[in-house]
């Protein structure tokens, strides 16, 4: 495990955080945005390859507008001609994904989280971050604080924790996640070549807008 600077944004210090486990196995991880910034893993020949899109700098991160990696929210997702409706009330978001809010608009994924809890112990390393997003804040009602907590252990997992607390009696809404791409190998330059096996009870179809529709199918 290691800790070193990795640039500096809105005056505040960028941490990269290292874990690794006794397999050689390595996530790199970035305080701006969350972000997971590389996952090294052994290929069947026992050589390191990255599996995980990212940038070199800190300035690829700043600049970039696909979120490469980084945790997404305060909803992520699309939100529909960039408002909502709650208790009543409409709120409504900064646009920035044509007429709609894409993933929270960069409320968690464009600003540097503190760096806490990192952890060592004989079969994982961790890292927790933690952010604070004000009522109001991209438009989104009540205070909350956010923390993520990343842990490699020895079995090659890596595990994401998501947590999201109110610190005030307003309601609001949440729905995050952390938005890595995936390039399973490197030499490979098509996603024909994989099968993608996800475990679900029911999804929701999509409209023109790649915003969700408001009936879910069960199965």
């Amino acid at each position: 495990m290691s800790v070193s600077d990795f640039g500096e944004y809105d005056a505040k210090q960028v941490k990269l955080i290292t874990l690794k486990n006794l397999n050689g196995m390595r996530a790199e991880l970035i305080s701006y945005g969350a972000t997971l910034k590389s996952l090294i893993v052994n290929d069947k020949r026992g050589i390191g390859r990255d599996v995980v899109l990212g940038f070199n700098d800190l300035n690829g991160y700043i600049n970039d507008d696909s979120f490469f990696g980084s945790t997404v929210g305060r909803v992520c997702n699309r939100i529909g001609y960039a408002s909502f409706e709650l208790d009543g009330k409409k709120y409504f978001l900064p646009a920035n994904n044509g007429k709609h809010h894409l993933h929270g608009g960069g409320c968690l994924s464009k600003r540097v989280w503190e760096t806490h809890e990192i952890r060592k112990s004989a079969t994982a390393q961790s890292v927790k971050f933690m952010t604070v997003s004000r009522d109001g804040e991209f438009g989104y009602p009540g205070d909350v604080r956010f923390e993520v907590s990343f842990r490699l252990n020895d079995r090659n997992q890596l595990n994401v924790l998501l947590e999201a607390f109110s610190l005030s009696d307003a309601n609001t809404i949440v729905n995050l996640t952390v938005h890595p791409y995936f390039n399973l190998d490197p030499d490979v330059c098509s996603i024909s070549y994989w099968i993608y096996w996800i475990i679900f009870g029911f999804f929701k179809a999509i409209e023109k807008t790649y915003t969700c529709t408001k009936m879910s199918t069960y199965i």
